[in-house]
């Protein structure tokens, strides 16, 4: 099985970088569609759209956007006008030091003023070509969190009553309003979008409970099955999919326990992987089946995907990316250790994010781009020998 997530500022890129300033609908549709289609074309089983950071990428009526904040009441919901509608008021322009995240706003902004909806033409494409959709939710992205127009209103504004440390930096799971409001944002993402499942990104980011919290289960495992409920009412049959690190000691430390949400039902597929780079070689996969096998006494049916980010270490805070070998080399490793399938997350990028060395015409190496041919190495895991390469002074091992 081969699951690819498209992060938002993927698309945000490549309209960027193909559409040549012609935001229109018509060329925003044809350059999307062109994208979604190369990952298409490496056979993916389900395609994960990312639609919020710690805003949504579409004029939400539930959830701050990059174009509104929405009012909400103190149980977190949306407060409605007098004419039924939500309370929204202008999210002022982003600035940052980041030309890469100044962009992806000023792309999703544009085009969400002109009325296109990005993320609708990307489900639209992928729907249409018979491929499954998932509807991926960050449940607390921590991107520019001290950001008034990165953050939400909803955590920033009131930073004091809704998170972590009081400062609107990490949400926390154990207050009623945030749980309310993330239920409330994922229903309105199954009307809007009509997916085949949804994903809640446990992973971005990891913190989501205080530390005197963390020791009970309960309060992420009620929250799961609140939503297995709600979800289920909303559209029968919908599957739900976790992303929660790598190793079943580093999830309950915070406070995730993903093998009673398996057993309770409230989970379909599980996807385990590293917070960022460098992307793990040795997933824990025989440990993550003993855990679930020891609580899932009903043997509820269920997928367990290995995650991989876009690179690999090869100094100290320095990556290269995975190349087709490595895509190859890391899909057989998890196949082998029993995973059910391979999870594709950052994949997104062409030029220096997406180039490996190859032989030129005059016989010396040439950089080119790999981002067609590593998806393609994702599907073929077992296409070539197994052979394993040093990468940089760190001593790692990684199958190729």
């Amino acid at each position: 099985m081969l699951v690819i997530n498209i992060p938002a500022d993927g698309i945000s890129l490549e309209v960027s970088k193909k559409a040549g300033g012609d935001l229109s609908e018509e060329n925003c549709r044809r350059t999307v569609e062109e994208f979604i289609d190369r990952f298409i074309a490496s056979k993916p089983d389900a395609i994960f759209l990312n639609v919020c950071y710690r805003r949504a990428l579409f004029d939400s009526d539930t959830f701050d956007s990059i174009l509104y904040d929405v009012e909400t009441d103190e149980k977190g919901f949306a407060l409605k006008g007098p004419d039924g509608g939500s309370v929204k008021k202008p999210n002022p322009p982003t600035v940052t030091n980041s030309i890469y995240f100044n962009s992806f706003f000023d792309v999703y902004c544009k085009t969400l003023l002109y009325g296109t909806d990005l993320l609708g033409i990307a489900a639209e494409r992928i729907k249409k070509a018979g491929c499954r959709l998932f509807v991926s939710v960050r449940m607390n992205d921590a991107h520019y969190t001290e950001n008034p127009s990165i953050n939400s209103h909803f955590s920033f504004a009131f930073g004091k009553s809704r998170s972590i440390s009081s400062d609107g930096a990490l949400l926390d799971y154990s207050l009623p309003a945030v749980k309310n409001h993330y239920l409330q944002f994922i229903l309105e993402c199954i009307n809007r979008y009509d997916p085949d499942g949804i994903e809640l990104d446990w992973l971005r980011h990891w913190t989501v409970l205080p530390e005197k919290l963390r020791g009970d289960f309960s309060i992420l495992s009620d929250y799961m099955a609140e939503i297995r409920n709600a979800c289920e009412k909303a559209k029968k049959g919908l599957r739900i999919a976790v992303r929660v690190p790598s190793e079943p000691g580093k999830a309950a430390e915070k406070g995730m326990d993903p093998a009673r949400w398996i057993a309770d039902g409230s989970a379909d597929v599980i996807t385990i992987e590293n917070h960022y780079v460098p992307t793990n070689f040795e997933m824990p996969v025989a440990e993550w089946r003993r855990v679930i096998a020891a609580k899932n006494t009903a043997s509820r049916p269920y997928v367990l995907l290995c995650g991989s980010d876009w690179g690999v270490s090869c100094l100290p805070d320095r990556w290269i990316p995975m190349n087709p070998p490595l895509v190859r080399g890391f899909a057989r490793e998890a196949f082998e250790r029993g995973a059910d399938g391979i999870y594709l997350f950052n994949f997104f990028e062409t030029g220096e994010n997406a180039e490996e060395f190859a032989e030129g015409e005059d016989g010396k190496p040439v950089l080119r781009d790999c981002f067609d041919s590593r998806l393609k190495a994702a599907g073929e895991p077992f296409a070539l020998p197994r052979r394993y390469v040093c990468v940089g002074e760190n001593f790692s091992r990684y199958p190729i």
